[in-house]
């Protein structure tokens, strides 16, 4: 959001304008960028431009982080072409497919490797995160190959749940049927009438 506010050429953005877009009050927005050692200038906002960055260097954000892509499925091709998924320091620079059909007769944007190659690439390449999409198959093997060649970082789309015992390696598992399920039980429960 700050990226493209700065290249539309706004200097400044207030508190209030930042909650709206993320879902927070001013108040929270505030405080937290107080952690960046960041103030607004009251009536004025913060400095559209040094906001940013100051975001970027907590979050480790102006640095680049090499990624890669593990499975090339319907989601996995969409994630490739999804440009604002790789910028904000991340580049993908390698994706991955146990199905050799598929890595000898894709058209993609970065190279494509069998899974077998994972470590070795993954290490050639100094990659430090994933992105898993794999629909079936053992992903516990597929995290297992990331790690030996370096990955520390893994966000798992598959429909299983990873769990990784190194403690350097963090793992976010994003359920998406989950989520569905989550909306679709909010939403019937909105529809019933109040309990007496």
């Amino acid at each position: 959001m700050l990226g493209e506010l700065t290249l539309r050429g706004e200097a400044t953005i207030s508190s209030k304008e930042i909650g709206e877009a993320i879902g927070a009050g001013s108040h929270t927005v505030r405080k937290d960028f107080s952690y960046l050692s960041e103030t607004g200038i009251s009536g004025s906002g913060y400095d559209t431009v040094r906001l940013r960055d100051a975001v970027a260097s907590r979050l480790g954000l102006d640095s680049e982080t090499r990624a890669c892509l593990v499975g090339l499925n319907q989601l996995g091709l969409a994630l490739l072409g999804h440009a604002r998924m790789f910028s904000s320091g991340l580049t993908l620079v390698a994706g991955f497919d146990p199905n050799l059909n598929v890595v000898e007769t894709i058209e993609a944007g970065v190279p494509v490797y069998p899974s077998y190659e994972i470590t070795e690439v993954v290490r050639r390449e100094r990659i430090t995160l994933a992105v898993i999409t794999v629909a079936g198959g053992n992903i516990r093997e597929i995290a297992e190959r990331l790690v030996q060649g370096g990955v520390r970082g893994i966000v798992n789309l598959a429909p299983q749940v990873l769990k990784i015992r190194d403690a350097g390696v963090h793992v976010n598992n994003l359920d998406f049927i989950g989520e569905f399920r989550v909306v679709s039980a909010l939403l019937a429960h909105a529809g019933r009438p109040a309990a007496v």
